[in-house]
């Protein structure tokens, strides 16, 4: 289901205000409506976010969101409107919409229709997901062999929100770098961090070893003569 904001002024200001009351009486999440209709357009500026085969977010969203209870729709925002969260009481929390994909798709959803302003935190968004979102996984692999072929999902879309993104939000500014190859995921960074320590610290070692050899033979060549030639006189 669609629900407006509390307030429909869009100013990052009421934004703030608007986030902090939704912290309290649940507003200001996300996700798509489950029922048949017409699915959301993206504005022409986002066409980088669709996929290889040229679909867009919002309609992979109401693609990986059928796995457990049948076809969906992401309809379109109106101003002032956002998406709801996986929620018990609707009953679409299940292992598709609490996915990293599908959180990601939903936004980037959000932000091509010019709503950026209903982005939701990560944690709010799985906030009634416990037990059903992956730890490593952008989306179940059992329901991602299902999805059709031109469905494929894209590198933004299989990133970690809690990790990824700048405070855990959805930033689309982030997303593109992605697409565009100039913003690593944050596994990889994390890893090229971490293994050139080491190789920095081998370095180190070997030309400190050096040194230290170098002085201890300049040493041993300096005293040599010094002690043979005591010998001779003896």
């Amino acid at each position: 289901m669609v629900k407006r904001l509390l307030n429909s002024d869009t100013s990052l200001g009421s934004h703030t205000t608007r986030t902090r009351q939704s912290k309290l009486i649940g507003y200001n999440k996300l996700t798509p409506k489950r029922r048949d209709g017409v699915n959301a357009s993206c504005e022409p500026d986002y066409n980088w976010a669709n996929n290889d085969a040229g679909i867009s977010p919002c309609v992979m969203a109401a693609a990986i969101e059928a796995c457990e209870t049948g076809p969906h729709t992401v309809p379109p925002l109106s101003i002032g409107s956002y998406y709801n969260p996986p929620s018990l009481e609707t009953n679409t929390v299940n292992v598709c919409q609490c996915s990293w994909a599908n959180y990601n798709l939903v936004s980037m959803c959000t932000v091509c229709q010019g709503q950026a302003v209903s982005l939701s935190p990560w944690a709010s968004y799985t906030v009634e997901c416990d037990g059903f979102t992956e730890s490593n996984s952008y989306y179940p692999s059992n329901y991602e062999a299902l999805l059709p072929s031109n469905n494929s999902i894209p590198l933004y879309a299989q990133t970690n929100p809690a990790t990824q993104w700048t405070n855990g939000v959805f930033n689309v500014t982030q997303a593109q770098a992605v697409v565009n190859g100039t913003l690593s995921l944050q596994t990889s960074a994390t890893s090229q961090s971490t293994s050139s320590k080491p190789i920095a610290a081998i370095i180190g070692a070997s030309v400190g070893g050096t040194v230290v050899l170098l002085c201890f033979t300049g040493i041993l060549f300096w005293h040599s003569p010094v002690v043979e030639y005591a010998t001779f006189n003896n």
